[in-house]
């Protein structure tokens, strides 16, 4: 995702960090790049007019907020936000809202009345309440939004809703609208005309491990430097597969739910078989991957609910997980639980 900064943000950054950093007549800052192990001649330079870097030390350039996520081994979504709240304060500091320069796609319009919170007002009722939600749920909210629109038509306002969004190739392409009033029976409110099946949530930044949830909220409880997914269904769709084979994955790890109704298990069981197959069906020949399930303990129904309950947001893919085998599951090591909700 690339962003185009101002310029005084830019300067703020280099000259906080780079102590040794100088103007050139040419208006760029010089200084050590910080990617080799010497430098000292100031071999590193930044264009604040124009957003962009070029190391000549490495004969490598980009954009400014590729190097800050170089830098700092951070997402460039995460950069972002990071020059927005570090760099961007201050006397005669222009301020940069993050729903304003986000490249969103031309076939979707985010809800009216949607408010980020890296810009949102700290004091307001509703980002408080927004805010309290997903700490609750042990929810990250800083890429995530909400809507406050109580004058918008029933039909069409997202009104006290979390908003998920999601990036394909640094561009918001789909969202999930999640309620956060109680006596609200719908839930989720999502984009009209849109196939959610043709997206991938948090494609951009899946690594060699890709976990692969049912719910977004499950997928977000997973924290770095793991990466998790969403199906949004308990079926994968063939455009969600492709994509994600399309990152060359070693490792698929789908993540289960428990449940106590019987029909629900076996459903589930089915479905995770033929999610497997379906991959096996599209994945290239050169490409080899491989399957393993993990299954939240009792007595939490899903990995969200685990994860905040124990705060544990990681899975040890070695340890709890079962690998996959078409003609042999080895389930030995856990307990009578998961071999009835999942095979």
């Amino acid at each position: 995702m690339d962003f185009v900064i101002p310029s005084n943000i830019i300067e703020n950054f280099c000259f906080t960090n780079f102590k040794e950093a100088k103007y050139s007549s040419s208006g760029e800052i010089h200084f050590n790049s910080p990617f080799v192990i010497k430098d000292g001649k100031l071999r590193f330079y930044v264009n604040p007019n124009k957003s962009s870097f070029f190391d000549q030390k490495r004969q490598v350039g980009g954009s400014f907020i590729a190097f800050v996520s170089e830098y700092f081994k951070i997402s460039k979504k995460d950069a972002f936000i990071l020059l927005i709240k570090e760099y961007s304060n201050g006397a005669n500091k222009q301020y940069v809202n993050y729903k304003d320069v986000i490249k969103v796609n031309k076939n979707i319009e985010l809800p009216k009345g949607t408010t980020f919170f890296i810009d949102a007002n700290t004091s307001s009722r509703t980002y408080k309440i927004a805010k309290k939600y997903l700490e609750d749920r042990g929810i990250k909210y800083d890429n995530l939004a909400y809507v406050y629109d109580p004058n918008g038509s029933p039909e069409e306002s997202f009104h006290n809703r979390v908003i998920v969004p999601f990036y394909e190739n640094g561009e918001l392409v789909y969202f999930i609208a999640r309620t956060f009033e109680k006596d609200n029976k719908l839930r989720y409110k999502n984009p009209k005309g849109i196939d959610a099946g043709n997206f991938v949530f948090q494609i951009d930044d899946l690594k060699d491990d890709v976990f692969i949830f049912e719910g977004v909220f499950d997928a977000l409880s997973l924290h770095e430097p793991q990466v998790g997914t969403a199906m949004l269904s308990n079926k994968l769709k063939t455009q969600q597969i492709i994509k994600i084979l399309d990152r060359a994955p070693k490792r698929i790890i789908f993540v289960t739910e428990n449940d106590k109704n019987e029909t629900a298990i076996k459903a589930g069981r089915k479905n995770l078989i033929l999610n497997i197959s379906n991959f096996m069906k599209y994945k290239p020949a050169s490409l080899n991957i491989e399957f393993y399930v993990f299954n939240p303990p009792l007595p939490y129904k899903d990995f969200n609910e685990y994860a905040t309950a124990e705060n544990i947001h990681n899975i040890n893919i070695e340890k709890e997980c079962v690998k996959w085998n078409a003609k042999k599951i080895d389930i030995e090591k856990f307990n009578w639980n998961f071999q009835k909700n999942i095979f």
